[in-house]
């Protein structure tokens, strides 16, 4: 994880995700989901970076901030820019950027969450950890 800048060349190509995302609330499709995580694969591979929220933690440090449902369940947060991190802070939280594929991985091998949701304050994609194999695997 590297510090996160407003103008993070890491960050450039997520406006392709948001629009994947937008195109997807227009038509709620399996075909805009599946266009949706492959974006993400490909920013993946172009080895893009997510903004993720972080918070004082046990004693590693710092902890990935997570967001519950109204189901009760927690999933990691994670932004594809600056502006979208900072629409809603609940509590003091610093923002860095992560590579995608870490942070596919990191939530696959958590127990703590059910998966990611991007752009959780207001047009969220939710990736269960069952989208996240198929980005990961290259099956979207």
């Amino acid at each position: 994880m590297n510090g996160a800048l407003e103008k993070d060349k890491n960050l450039l190509g997520n406006f392709k995700i948001e629009d994947a995302i937008a195109a997807m609330y227009k038509s709620l499709t399996a075909e805009h989901l599946v266009k949706a995580l492959t974006t993400i694969r490909e920013r993946m591979q172009e080895g893009g970076h997510l903004v993720v929220a972080v918070k004082p933690g046990n004693e590693q440090g710092l902890e990935l901030r997570t967001v519950s449902t109204p189901d009760g369940q927690n999933w990691f947060a994670a932004f594809t820019c600056m502006e979208e991190e900072i629409k809603k802070k609940q509590e003091y939280v610093s923002g860095f950027t992560a590579e995608i594929e870490k942070l596919l991985t990191l939530t696959l091998n958590s127990e703590e969450v059910v998966g990611i949701i991007v752009n959780p304050w207001e047009k969220p994609l939710k990736l269960t950890k069952e989208h996240i194999r198929l980005i990961v695997g290259g099956q979207a």
